[in-house]
């Protein structure tokens, strides 16, 4: 179990290390290292299999996840391309940081608190949602028939339920909501503005 959790562990730092514009002999080592990662988690989930035979084996609810980290581990193992498949396929390789929930008795007595308060966070954001949703309706019948301009777009608009739903996300996540702004309000921009200074003529600093 410690062996495991150290491959776990370097696995997480190999990938976490990867970054944009590294060079060609660090994304071979990643590749390198991920089959081999991969090859020991293999190695461990059949040796379990042996000794506790397939049936013992899934009893475990951890080692049934196990079991889905390695059977969806194993197409890009043999070097399956499947277009955008390929990259949702590594996302299993995530996957494998939750192994070390196992051996870590601490972080796993976490986990199992935050399961155990999932129906509540569902509570809350149902109730999030109620507030969007209602506030979506509202940017419609305020905003649907405003005129497409520089930051009012195709996407970012408040013409349709979807987009009206996400317009307003983007604008709780304060993701670009001074933009939008800029054109619900038909306001003037200042120079600098697309730099930062948010200081526009309608009156809003």
């Amino acid at each position: 179990e410690v062996y495991i959790l150290f491959c776990i562990a370097a696995n997480a730092a190999i990938m976490a290390a990867q970054h944009e514009g590294q060079s060609e002999s660090f994304t071979s080592f990643g590749e390198t290292m991920n089959v081999v990662f991969t090859v020991i988690f293999i190695l461990e989930c059949s040796l379990k299999v042996g000794a506790l035979t397939f049936k013992g084996y899934l009893k475990d609810p951890w080692n049934r996840f196990d079991f889905v980290i390695v059977v969806g581990s194993l197409p890009e193992l043999a070097g399956v391309e499947m277009g955008p498949g390929t990259t949702i396929l590594r996302i299993f390789r995530m996957g494998r940081l939750f192994k070390i929930l196992r051996g870590a008795r601490s972080l796993r007595a976490l986990f199992d608190s935050l399961l155990l308060t999932a129906p509540t966070l569902a509570n809350v954001g149902g109730l999030l949602f109620l507030a969007m949703f209602i506030f979506a309706v509202l940017g419609m019948n305020l905003f649907g028939e405003l005129p497409h301009g520089q930051f009012i777009t195709d996407t970012t608009n408040f013409s349709t339920f979807g987009n009206s739903l996400m317009t307003l996300f983007k604008v709780l996540t304060r993701d670009g909501w001074s933009k939008i702004m800029v054109d619900a309000l038909d306001c003037e921009l200042v120079e600098g503005f697309l730099e930062g200074d948010y200081a526009t003529s309608c009156g809003v600093t």
